[in-house]
């Protein structure tokens, strides 16, 4: 499995009730308006230093065409073009990956890319970008749509 981050594009929350406020609304979103059968990331990232359950660990995300099988999507909530995550929402994530990995359910070795290294879009803006940059398992070398497992496990760094 790999993760893919993105940004929601919405405000920024940094209290519990915030973030769930807007969680919430983005459920509804991808639900009512595009028709997903739930929310369409894994799970969120909040400026409140909480992580929030979107669609789960064992469900197919449907965060990125042509990936969803292979990877997870956690989406950072807020807008980051111009505005740096939050000290905390950074350490939220990091926190998530590293307790990800003992509960088993990312591998070691996996890799973190961006929305906009898959696809053609600016998500997860330029300054989560910076920030997720610095992450030791960062891949500049995203996967191909095709590629099949086997293919992934050949790659020797």
């Amino acid at each position: 499995m790999e993760t893919v981050v993105h940004h929601t594009d919405t405000k920024a929350c940094d209290t519990e009730a915030a973030c769930n406020a807007i969680v919430k609304s983005i459920q509804d979103f991808h639900m009512d308006k595009q028709q997903f059968p739930d929310i369409r990331y894994n799970f969120l990232v909040g400026g409140d230093g909480q992580v929030y359950e979107g669609t789960g660990w064992h469900h197919k995300g449907s965060h990125t065409h042509g990936y969803d099988s292979e990877s997870f999507g956690i989406g950072f909530i807020g807008s980051f073009r111009k505005e740096s995550p939050p000290e905390k929402q950074l350490l939220a994530f990091e926190t998530f990956l590293y307790c990800s990995v003992n509960m088993l359910e990312l591998k070691e070795g996996y890799k973190l890319f961006e929305t906009r290294q898959v696809g053609n879009m600016a998500s997860p803006g330029d300054k989560l970008h910076d920030a997720i940059q610095k992450f030791h398992r960062f891949s500049t070398n995203p996967p191909n749509k095709t590629a099949t497992d086997d293919q992934h496990h050949h790659h020797h760094h």
